[in-house]
């Protein structure tokens, strides 16, 4: 909505420009993992308009999730509602020399949020945790048993202080697809993959369509 664009962008591109730019970026770039001396970017008006863009996006969601929780509230379901906030990826701004959300496995695009509130516990946790983590906590919070072939942890204990509970030294992220002219989707081919592994200290990208370790 332009009431939030405004406290956010300034400049002299217009909705439609922005459109138009990433039509032109997705029509120009080049394909993901090769070097070439013509490659395809952006200047820094161009990427300041979009990091303003994407502000603004975020502050437009935190309003909505706003008004979400406030229906809850004023319903008496707050402080009863198991609620869970997270997101499928993020998106790159020329940190590794690209923009958007290609095959890659970068923090700018997997380290998202993740936002957990039980109704009485809520705080920061300092703890590797995933997205396979998601089933096994709704399933405990409603008592029901998890799939016995579920590889994650239910996080209610971790939100309720008792960190210790997590036994996990690491997660993995990962992906196996080269879709055609890199865009997003396509075959799944494990001989594509992209494998990532974390600790709370350290991380090892695997990269089997460059064939490079990280």
């Amino acid at each position: 909505p332009d009431d939030i664009l405004d406290d956010y962008y300034s400049g002299r591109y217009s909705k439609a420009d922005v459109n138009k730019l990433l039509t032109k970026w997705y029509e120009n770039r080049d394909p993901l993992w090769t070097d070439t001396d013509q490659r395809y970017t952006l200047n820094e008006e161009e990427i300041a308009a979009l990091e303003s863009f994407y502000k603004a996006q975020i502050a437009y969601l935190d309003r909505e999730v706003g008004r979400l929780f406030d229906w809850l509230q004023d319903h008496s379901l707050f402080e009863d509602s198991l609620i869970m906030f997270t997101s499928d990826h993020g998106d790159e701004f020329f940190d590794h020399g690209d923009f958007g959300h290609r095959q890659k496995l970068y923090d700018e695009l997997i380290h998202v949020p993740f936002v957990l509130r039980d109704g009485s516990h809520q705080g920061s946790i300092d703890t590797v945790a995933s997205h396979i983590d998601i089933g096994p906590t709704i399933c405990e919070w409603f008592g029901v048993e998890a799939a016995a072939d579920w590889r994650g942890s239910s996080l209610l204990p971790v939100v309720g202080g008792q960190q210790e509970l997590l036994e996990r030294e690491y997660v993995f992220s990962e992906l196996s697809h080269r879709s055609i002219d890199d865009g997003y989707g396509g075959d799944v081919k494990p001989e594509e993959m992209i494998l990532a592994v974390m600790t709370n200290e350290w991380k090892l990208i695997y990269n089997n369509q460059n064939d490079s370790t990280e």
